[in-house]
C-alpha cells in the first residue's frame, strides 16, 4: 500500500523575526513536465510530478523544518546540470510544495515578495533559502 502526503498538513512553528530556513530537494521537474494530457480531455499530475512531491514531502517533513510566516524572499540556487533548461521552468514544483505542506503562508503576492534564482555548482538538485521579507504594506 502506497501512501501519499497529499492530505496531510502538519502545523510548524515559525522562525524567528528575521531569521530564515534552509532546505534542500532533490532536481525538480520541469513545468513542462508537471501534467499530462487526458484522452478524454483535461490535465492531470504526471507519474515523474507525483514521484518527485512524495519523494521531497516526506523528506521535508522528516527534516522538522520551521514555518516562515509572512512576508519572504526565496533564494533558489539550482543545480547546474548540463544540457538546455530554463531556470523558472524548475521553480514552480518546489514553490507548490512549500505552499502545500505549510512551510509558507502562500504563493501570491502579499507573501512571497522576492525570488532569487541561479545556478550552482556543487549542490544536488535544489537549495532553498527561505527568509522574512518586508510587508506588502510596508513596502508600498
Amino acid at each position: 500500500m502506497k501512501f501519499s502526503l497529499d492530505s496531510y498538513k502538519v502545523e510548524r512553528r515559525a522562525i524567528a523575526p528575521g531569521g530564515s530556513v534552509t532546505l534542500s530537494m532533490t532536481f525538480p521537474p520541469s513545468v513542462n513536465n508537471l501534467f499530462a494530457n487526458s484522452n478524454c480531455g483535461g490535465r492531470f499530475p504526471s507519474k515523474q510530478y507525483k514521484a518527485w512531491k512524495d519523494e521531497n514531502a516526506w523528506a521535508l517533513l522528516a527534516g522538522k523544518f520551521s514555518r516562515v510566516a509572512g512576508p519572504v524572499r526565496l533564494l533558489f540556487e539550482v543545480e547546474d546540470k548540463a544540457g538546455r533548461r530554463d531556470i523558472d521552468n524548475l521553480l514552480k514544483a518546489p514553490l507548490d510544495l512549500l505552499v502545500k505542506h505549510n512551510f509558507i503562508d502562500g504563493d501570491h503576492r502579499s507573501v512571497v515578495r522576492e525570488i532569487t534564482a541561479r545556478w550552482v555548482h556543487g549542490v544536488t538538485g535544489v537549495r532553498i533559502t527561505i527568509s522574512q521579507a518586508e510587508s506588502a504594506r510596508a513596502a508600498a
